[in-house]
């Protein structure tokens, strides 16, 4: 669906740095030398896209106006959303809380990253699931072709925005970075 076009793709991306992560805590689950600040990046990334550009957007652009529409906010999937919302920054919080350790990591130290990663890429991937699976169909059943229309212009102003786009440029940079670090290529193991 074109209004949800730019959602989607940030989607995609999210989901690319959250494979990049899971490769991640699988090496270091493996024993495999890791660089201990790329959890830092890794944290940084989910922050500064995940959150501060993709929720931003949803939260202050796409449900609002869905809520305009007579979709309801303290119940069913917007609450869901919201909600999902809330828990994912708890989680990003705790990997940045875990890639701020200074020094070598403990074996127990990397237990905890590794649990703390791993629920973080299955609660990415069950929120990404409700998104695309639940609360897009429901935007494209729902809305009508005019707030189609207004949802695309917001979404593509609240994009151009200048300041978007910088913030945008640099936790992009940051994703990729660690997405050509660690993410497995298809058909081959990382």
């Amino acid at each position: 669906m074109n209004a949800l076009e730019s959602l989607i793709r940030e989607h995609q991306l999210i989901a690319r740095l959250a494979a990049a992560l899971e490769a991640y805590a699988r090496r270091l689950g493996q024993g495999t030398l890791v660089d201990a600040g790329d959890l830092a990046l890794f944290a940084r990334g989910f922050t500064e896209f995940a959150d501060d550009i993709h929720h931003d957007k949803e939260e202050n652009v796409l449900l609002p106006l869905l809520s305009r529409e007579g979709f309801d906010w303290n119940t069913g999937v917007l609450a869901a959303v919201n909600q999902d919302h809330r828990q994912e920054r708890y989680l990003i919080e705790v990997l940045a809380q875990l890639g701020e350790r200074p020094g070598s990591w403990s074996p127990e130290d990397c237990r905890h990253v590794v649990a703390a990663a791993t629920a973080l890429c299955d609660f990415q991937r069950h929120h990404h699931q409700r998104e695309n699976g639940e609360l897009f169909p429901e935007v494209g059943r729902r809305l009508s072709g005019r707030a189609l229309d207004e949802l695309a212009a917001a979404l593509a102003a609240f994009d151009a925005d200048p300041q978007h786009r910088e913030r945008r440029a640099a936790a992009v940079a940051v994703a990729e970075q660690l997405i050509a670090r660690y993410a497995p290529e298809p058909g081959k193991p990382d």
